[in-house]
């Protein structure tokens, strides 16, 4: 008899639960609760007017970004008619995009993200009058930080550790600071020793190894504006300087991206910088570098590493290179495979004086 009234109980109460379930409403709102890009440095969701503005630097590939976002529950996302999936779905956001959130009810509500620069918020205050820059879409970016017990003095190795993961993308895959260091300079004796006198990368030791890797060269001299860089990149060239990087003002504001973000241990600091890209802001010349003197030092706004995409003045490289401890010439880098072609004060290796830079 108990079974029976169990039974019979269960009959009843499963259709009221199912009728109850079905009569639930359906969630209306279509609304981004987040909506992020890998290093931004800024982002404002106005969920009155469906507008969100993300602020990234420039130097960025703005083409191919995958935003990590969440919605409203039950909600799904789409662009021109094509289901987005957070930190997957690639878009181009040199100009706005069109973001279509379709609630959980079936209610569409479209949204415009807007991807702008942040050169205001990272020390280039003013109007960009000019820029160029030579970017891969991978990673080619080399820090001398851990590169081994002579980590100290191993920015020339990282710089060409750099330019060859620049000039291919396969060729030099594998090549690190460290393998570059011991095919240049061996820190080990031929005995199997350590070499208690380990010596800085000199302007040899750089030529040569992109000599002997087949990758095409040249060596320019610099004036004072340093204008002669402007022309390589622009003929997409690397620039590779030695900078006594105590000449270079120090900006201690966490967010800034500009002049010098570490102390040197003496007023005679040599450093290699790889030059890559340059900026006019309002009269200003700043160059886009590659500092492999990183020191584990990371922005406080986006976590990046401060050795990327550095910017450093045209004139305090100058004071760093024209001092007597810097080198007041450029080796230059082209692509693997390809020909130079003529430069601005070209000069010849054995006719200057060379230089070793930390």
């Amino acid at each position: 008899m108990k079974l029976l009234t169990k039974i019979v109980a269960a009959l009843i109460i499963l259709p009221l639960a199912n009728c109850q379930k079905e009569s639930l409403p359906r969630n209306d709102e279509a609304s981004f609760k987040t909506f992020l890009i890998p290093y931004a440095t800024g982002v404002s969701i106005d969920r009155q007017k469906h507008e969100i503005v993300i602020e990234l630097a420039d130097y960025f590939d703005w083409t191919r970004i995958a935003p990590v976002f969440q919605v409203s529950v039950g909600a799904s996302v789409y662009v021109g008619g094509i289901v987005q999936s957070s930190a997957i779905s690639l878009n181009n956001f040199n100009a706005p995009i069109t973001y279509t959130v379709v609630s959980e009810s079936g209610k569409p509500v479209d949204w415009t993200v807007r991807v702008q620069s942040n050169d205001s918020k990272i020390g280039l205050n003013g109007i960009i009058e000019a820029r160029n820059r030579l970017d891969r879409d991978y990673d080619w970016y080399f820090s001398q930080d851990s590169s081994g017990i002579h980590s100290s003095i191993n920015g020339g190795a990282a710089a060409v550790a750099m330019a060859m993961r620049w000039t291919h993308r396969t060729h030099f895959v594998s090549s690190s600071v460290s393998q570059v260091r011991e095919e240049a300079t061996p820190q080990f004796r031929p005995d199997g020793t350590m070499d208690p006198n380990p010596q800085p990368f000199s302007t040899i030791d750089v030529t040569g190894l992109f000599t002997k890797k087949d990758i095409p060269w040249k060596v320019i001299s610099l004036s004072t504006g340093m204008e002669e860089i402007i022309d390589c990149i622009n003929k997409g060239y690397l620039a590779i300087c030695i900078i006594n990087m105590a000449k270079v003002p120090l900006n201690q504001t966490a967010t800034d991206h500009t002049h010098a973000f570490y102390t040197t241990p003496t007023s005679i600091y040599p450093h290699y910088l790889v030059i890559k890209g340059y900026k006019k802001v309002s009269g200003n010349l700043f160059f886009e570098c590659y500092d492999p003197k990183s020191d584990g030092k990371k922005y406080s706004n986006n976590g990046e590493i401060k050795g990327r995409n550095r910017y450093y003045s045209a004139s305090s490289l100058w004071s760093g290179a024209s001092d007597g401890r810097g080198w007041k010439y450029s080796i230059v880098v082209g692509q693997k495979g390809n020909a130079m072609d003529p430069l601005k004060s070209e000069a010849r290796m054995s006719q200057i004086t060379q230089a070793i830079g930390y």
